[in-house]
């Protein structure tokens, strides 16, 4: 069955909507879909609501159902954004008939996160969505002359309202990510344009210019064949030039065909426009695109082959085309696109094993043609080895590790997905290695992106490139444009096993990001993206994953499509080069071409590449929460991975308080003074088990006394793989038992038992870096178990210090004897102190 609801709501000084409505429904109506029109009365926000709940209870799973929205939309910036980060800069919405009606102190209007929820709703129903949207401000949202733009610019409706509500729409369910993965929306214009209502004079009526270029493609082509990328492309190309500065745009899969969940196929493919009466590849250095590259021109269905091209130069960042076998270029038709047969990946070693199999050869060359690479027999770079596996020739079990030598299945798998695979691996690598622009077309790195990690308990903490997380740790990206311009930010993640996600899916030419506007990614999961290990991915040591933002000074089309390994129809396959002609990215040294390089780029788009890398380990990250310490020295827990061993690394080592003087014990008299301190290593219960602890008291202690002792020992004993030292100072006020007895009293619990063993058994094996990194949490264990003890007692805290020594800095020892800190004292609120950590391991 197929559904429409085609929403018009005519205010404002728009003459066009109801002509809209209409146009769009014989056009909707001659395609198969039964159609309620909405308008007037139905129009209002109640109405629009009740209209597409109705669709929802309708809607099943085999149905294709379309919401149509023609009228204005509107954009405010948020004031109390500035009180509260986690509120949008700006606020989206629809403007329904009844929108001046301000009763019980409600904006009519129906905010885009409403608009998001009421679509979840529906693809929960079908997953065969199509929300077309010609208003202003319709990107990231569920008309200069004769023409009339379709928003209300002085609309300004309650800030408090619109923020209650958006927050209402963020409860419950997740929104999913950034663009809903089942629903197409085409929309008129970026969130900071305006869309146009002018007089269209082949329809004979004012529409919209989104609505007529949309019914004149739907009414005079081949729907069937065309994708919304297709539609995307010749869209575009029909907005006049009284609404020049309105860009349509389309979100979500834009590959499927027109109301279809069927998808035609094509990384790597480019638009085609006309310029001058040249035919070019528009802001195809972004690319990566060069002199020499080869194209097949396609008419939109994918089918037609209309002529060939050769890339002539580059103009501005544009690719400008060489056609063969089509000597006028009028006769191109639009929305044509460029499909890559000369400009692939430069072909990276993947070494096929075993030399001998049967099946090699046949492999070998399907390898080759499909995924875009050279087989070698052995290399110290290769992009992947491939196994074959058993006698049989002609379909052969593959095994597929990546260059690591990670496999990538735990089980055999077939030709085809082991070459999808490869594919794969040779896509990711294409697209972390990509430059950023050069010469004119260089970007000021004005615009920040941070990846933060999203605490248990609340908060966030930054993390910088070569980071260790772990399963299920949930993540933030938070991008701040710091230029006086406007910017656009497209950012993706390339997976463990070299998939790529499109995660700003949301504008095809990047997220719109206004001077001082700030984006964060991640909380549409609610609560931060999370992070998984892929089902078929045998667990074992941490794998590399990276997310790579690409800013621009303008919108870039197809972004979302990077890469060169291309198919048309899912047929027709990019032949394999046939000659040394290799893709190249200029300044990353991957290849040669037997084209002369090509001229300088003379402005165009600008760009900035920005990668960031970082490892995922299989397991679930240990809950390493600890109490605050006044002084906190600790390294991020990854640099336990850091293990170095070599004949002059310590294996025992002594621990000793040099000085601690009480700045202020918070006392009016002279007070008793308590001192404790926990060293926490891995140790076998044969030399002694992980912990020690000791306490020390000193009597009649007044503000500013220097406490009488020298090389007090706290620790003597094995050291491995890391030393975690915690001391607490406090006021003793009462007859509290010392650390170490009460330590003992506690052992028996499951939670100190198990952080016991743990740490026991890192020293008796090379346990997975999983497990070294998840030591901190069994440290935490003890560590908060102390603290604890401590608290019990009356006393008051004075100051803490905390610290972790790990093996590349020698446990802390220097050449013998590590007095930290080298000079001075560690001074806290309350207290200063000095230690040392001593080599015993000659003596």
């Amino acid at each position: 069955m197929r559904r429409a609801l085609l929403i018009g709501s005519e205010t404002g000084g728009l003459s066009g909507v109801h002509a809209d409505v209409e146009v769009m429904g014989q056009a909707l109506a001659g395609l198969g879909f039964t159609v309620r029109p909405a308008t007037g009365k139905d129009a209002t926000a109640q109405g629009i609501v009740a209209g597409y709940r109705e669709l929802v209870e309708d809607s099943g799973p085999d149905d294709a159902v379309v919401v149509y929205y023609s009228g204005h939309g509107g954009r405010q910036r948020n004031a109390l954004a500035s009180q509260d980060s986690t509120l949008p800069t700006w606020l989206q919405y629809i403007v329904p008939t009844d929108f001046d009606n301000r009763s019980d102190n409600r904006s009519r209007c129906i905010l885009a996160e409403e608009l998001t929820r009421l679509q979840l709703e529906l693809t929960d129903r079908t997953c065969n969505v199509t929300v077309i949207l010609d208003c202003c401000h319709a990107a990231r949202m569920s008309r200069s002359g004769s023409a009339v733009p379709k928003a209300l610019e002085h609309l300004h409706l309650p800030e408090e309202d619109l923020v209650r509500r958006w927050r209402e729409a963020r409860l419950g369910p997740s929104l999913g990510s950034d663009a809903n993965p089942h629903a197409v929306r085409l929309v008129a214009c970026a969130p900071h344009q305006s869309a146009y209502e002018i007089h269209d004079a082949r329809l004979g009526r004012r529409h919209g210019v989104l609505t007529a270029a949309l019914v004149r493609l739907l009414t005079g082509s081949d729907a069937d064949a065309l994708t919304w990328l297709d539609v995307l492309e010749s869209v575009r190309g029909a907005v006049p030039a009284s609404a020049a500065p309105q860009r349509p745009d389309v979100e979500g899969p834009a590959d499927r065909l027109l109301f279809s969940l069927r998808t035609r196929e094509g990384q790597g493919v480019l638009p085609v426009r006309v310029k001058d009466g040249v035919p070019v590849l528009p802001d195809a250095a972004v690319f990566g695109v060069a002199v020499g590259d080869r194209y097949e021109l396609v008419a939109p269905g994918g089918e037609t082959r209309l002529a060939g091209a050769v890339v002539a130069g580059i103009s501005r960042g544009d690719a400008v085309l060489a056609l063969e076998g089509l000597p006028d270029t009028a006769v191109l038709p639009p929305a044509l696109s460029a499909w890559p047969v000369g400009a692939v990946l430069r072909q990276l070693p993947v070494v096929l094993l075993p030399a001998g199999h049967p099946g090699r050869d046949r492999i070998a060359r399907e390898l080759a043609s499909s995924a875009q690479v050279r087989i070698v027999e052995e290399t110290d770079d290769a992009l992947a080895t491939v196994r074959l596996e058993g006698d049989d020739g002609d379909d052969p079990a593959v095994q597929v590790a990546n260059g690591m030598g990670q496999p990538l299945s735990g089980k055999a798998m077939s030709l085809d997905t082991a070459v999808e695979a490869v594919r794969a691996l040779a896509l990711g690598s294409y697209v972390r290695r990509l430059p950023s622009g050069t010469d004119r077309s260089v970007l000021p790195p004005d615009v920040e992106v941070q990846y933060l990690r999203l605490l248990s308990g609340g908060g966030e903490e930054e993390l910088t490139h070569g980071a260790h997380l772990f399963v299920g740790d949930r993540l933030l990206v938070r991008i701040t444009n710091r230029s006086g311009e406007r910017r656009f930010v497209s950012l993706f993640d390339i997976g463990l096993a070299g998939a790529l996600t499109w995660l700003t899916s949301s504008e095809q030419g990047g997220v719109t990001l206004e001077s001082g506007e700030q984006y964060e990614l991640g909380h549409e999961w609610g609560g931060g993206m999370p992070l998984q290990w892929p089902e078929k991915l045998p667990a074992g040591p941490a794998w590399a994953e990276s997310f790579v933002a690409i800013v621009t000074d303008r919108p870039v089309d197809r972004l979302g499509r990077l890469g060169r390994l291309g198919r048309v129809g899912g047929t027709r396959g990019i032949p394999p080069a046939s000659s040394s002609l290799e893709w190249l990215v200029d300044r990353l040294d991957t290849g040669r071409r037997d084209v002369p390089a090509p001229p300088g780029r003379d402005g165009g788009v600008r760009w900035e590449v920005r990668p960031f890398d970082f490892l995922l380990h299989p397991a679930r990250r240990g809950s390493a929460d600890e109490p605050m310490f006044e002084i906190d020295e600790r390294p991020d827990d990854s640099f336990r991975l850091v293990t170095p061993r070599g004949p002059n690394m310590p294996g025992r080592v002594a621990v000793r308080l040099k000085e601690l003087t009480v700045h202020s014990s918070r006392a009016f008299l002279r007070s008793r003074i308590r001192i404790d301190a926990l060293v926490v290593t891995a140790a076998s219960d044969e030399a002694g088990g992980p912990h020690r602890a000791a306490t020390l008291r000193f009597d009649r202690i007044k503000d500013g006394d220097r406490l009488p002792f020298a090389d007090v020992l706290v620790y003597e004993g094995p050291v491995d793989r890391f030393l975690d030292i915690a001391v607490w100072v406090a006021r003793d006020d009462s007859p509290d038992v010392d650390l170490a007895e009460g330590m003992a009293a506690e052992t028996g619990s499951e939670e100190v038992s198990t952080a016991l063993s743990t740490l026991s058994a890192l020293a008796a094996a090379e346990p997975t870096a999983a497990v070294v990194v998840g030591s901190a949490a069994a440290v935490a264990v003890l560590i908060r178990m102390a603290a604890r003890m401590i608290d019990q007692s009356r006393g008051t805290s004075i100051g803490v210090y905390r610290t972790t020594l790990l093996p590349h800095q020698r446990f802390g020892v220097g050449d013998g004897v590590g007095r930290h800190p080298a000079q001075g004292l560690l001074r806290a609120q309350d207290m200063s102190l000095v230690f040392e950590v001593v080599d015993l391991s000659c003596g």
